[in-house]
């Protein structure tokens, strides 16, 4: 799979299982790094015993999520904080396996970039707007921040065109179309419209404008996603209730790839089978298998998820998006057609 630089775009954002909701000078690459792995190791801490992930689908969106804190901690403009706030945030949801149950990483930290500085991210602007700013196929895209401050809690607010961003710490609400306080944590039976977050143990269920935090699921129960039920139990597809995560060598729920303890589904038997490493040039099927460190499970055909894993390029080697992929931290450079550091050029204009 090819990597490329991934820069949130908005003033809230969903970094892996983690609600970010705030955007000063980057961190050292020393700091930048450490936050890094503590991130990648508590996103698949949460991905396997939170949300049932087979060991391999857990190690590829831990470090997609981990780049992603990487990129914001060079960002010029982000203020350091919301990336310290990020990590503890994951760190904690891994132990509680409750994503929604904690102010850290709710706090208002605005972006300093003045309007009309080149920006890549909303979370780079005092405005929390950065127009046309986005990461593509080919890279980054510089974008210009908004000029004026973003609206306040209760201030009327837009997210088409012409766009009014909230503040860090607020949302735009889709009914009222004003900008709400988006940091609480509702407790059970009390309303969680604003920021659809509920304590631990709770869920936010409604419609419209009514939301209410509601006790989840226990077993047997009716559910509608696996969000809804208890820890320890999963919506089943085919009948639409709580049921016990299966374990290794058990049959597998219907319709569902979920395992406990990092066990993968398997298609043939339909059953949890370990989860293992595979070396290079073995037969793969993406979103099951995984390969060793430093080879990617390659599709032999667009259109089916069996592959074979092939070894990534390094940096400085040759790359291009069909056959020669490259390794971690790196992406494929459009103009040498080579390997290079995804975290080298995160300024505007690109170089």
């Amino acid at each position: 799979m090819k990597i490329t630089p991934r820069i949130l775009l908005c003033g809230s954002a969903s970094i892996a299982f983690v609600s970010v909701v705030a955007c000063g000078p980057s961190t050292s690459s020393e700091a930048t790094s450490d936050y890094a792995a503590r991130y990648e190791a508590a996103a698949a801490t949460y991905a396997v015993n939170c949300q049932y992930r087979s060991t391999g689908a857990a190690k590829a969106d831990a470090y997609e999520g981990a780049l992603t804190i990487a990129e914001l901690a060079r960002l010029p403009g982000v203020d350091p904080r919301i990336v310290a706030d990020a990590v503890a945030a994951a760190e904690l949801a891994a132990t509680t396996c409750n994503a929604n149950g904690t102010n850290v990483a709710t706090k208002a930290y605005p972006g300093t970039l003045a309007g009309g500085s080149a920006c890549f991210s909303s979370l780079q602007c005092a405005s929390n707007q950065c127009s046309g700013g986005k990461a593509g196929e080919d890279g980054l895209r510089c974008g210009v921040c908004a000029a004026g401050p973003a609206a306040q809690v209760g201030e009327a607010c837009s997210e088409s065109a012409p766009l009014v961003r909230c503040a860090q710490g607020a949302r735009c609400d889709s009914a009222s179309k004003k900008c709400v306080d988006g940091t609480k944590i509702s407790g059970l039976g009390e309303d969680c419209g604003s920021s659809r977050r509920c304590v631990s143990g709770a869920t936010c269920n409604g419609s419209g404008t009514a939301y209410t935090c509601e006790a989840k699921a226990t077993l047997g129960s009716s559910c509608a996603t696996t969000g809804a039920c208890v820890q320890g139990a999963l919506c089943a597809n085919d009948t639409k209730l709580c049921v016990a995560v299966p374990k290794l060598g058990e049959a597998c729920v219907a319709g569902s790839s979920q395992c406990a303890g990092g066990a993968r589904c398997d298609a043939a038997s339909s059953k949890c089978v370990e989860s293992v490493a595979l070396p290079a040039s073995a037969a793969c099927r993406q979103g099951e298998s995984y390969c060793v460190e430093g080879a990617s499970c390659l599709r032999t055909v667009a259109t089916s998820s069996d592959g074979t894993c092939v070894v990534l390029q390094k940096a400085g080697e040759p790359c291009d998006s069909e056959k020669r992929f490259c390794g971690r931290w790196l992406t494929c450079s459009t103009t040498s057609k080579t390997c290079i550091d995804i975290l080298s050029n995160l300024t505007c204009p690109l170089k």
